[in-house]
């Protein structure tokens, strides 16, 4: 039985590395106005599992996460990316929950302009790139999350099963004494 929840646990991690996610290219409201970023749905996650990938993917920027009153979206304040400029940057990101996922917007603010692919199309890549590593990890999030769930409801199934076999032993014993 553990075996087959191993199974499992690996069909899923090798989908969850087999599914590469889909940037897109987008001009967006946001709390600067109309501007330039990246998006990226990712199916069956939720916000905080986003909110966690987020973190563990811009913890090296060493930036300050704050959230912006009156809104929804959150920026990192002064990143160090030193791939994109010497200058620290703040990155926006809103995360819109959905029925079935969770939508992504990043935008990098350069400070005098917003990162975009006409402005340079190498930093436009390390922006995607990090967008969908964010979105591979939270989609690895979710799949241990659904993991962990599985392995309580095998849990639950064995405990049963042992509780069945040893009413059904105390019955025989029971039948073999009368």
């Amino acid at each position: 039985m553990k075996n087959t929840l191993l199974a499992i646990a690996f069909a899923i991690s090798t989908a969850a590395i087999a599914q590469t996610p889909v940037v897109k290219d987008i001009k967006a409201n946001m709390t600067q106005g109309m501007q330039p970023g990246v998006e990226v749905f990712i199916a069956g996650a939720n916000e905080d599992q986003v909110e966690d990938a987020i973190k563990d993917n811009t913890k090296k920027f060493k930036g300050k996460d704050r959230k912006i009153k009156k809104s929804d979206e959150r920026f990192i304040d002064d990143a160090e990316i030193k791939e994109l400029s010497p200058n620290t940057i703040d990155i926006h990101y809103l995360i819109k929950e959905e029925s079935n996922g969770v939508t992504l917007q990043l935008f990098f603010n350069m400070g005098l302009t917003f990162l975009s692919k006409d402005l340079d199309s190498q930093k436009y890549d390390f922006m995607s790139r990090l967008a969908g590593k964010i979105a591979m990890d939270a989609t690895q999030l979710n799949y241990d999350e659904l993991i962990k769930e599985q392995e309580k409801v095998l849990e639950d199934f064995m405990d049963d099963n042992k509780d069945a076999s040893n009413n059904i032993s105390k019955a025989q014993n029971d039948i073999e004494k009368a």
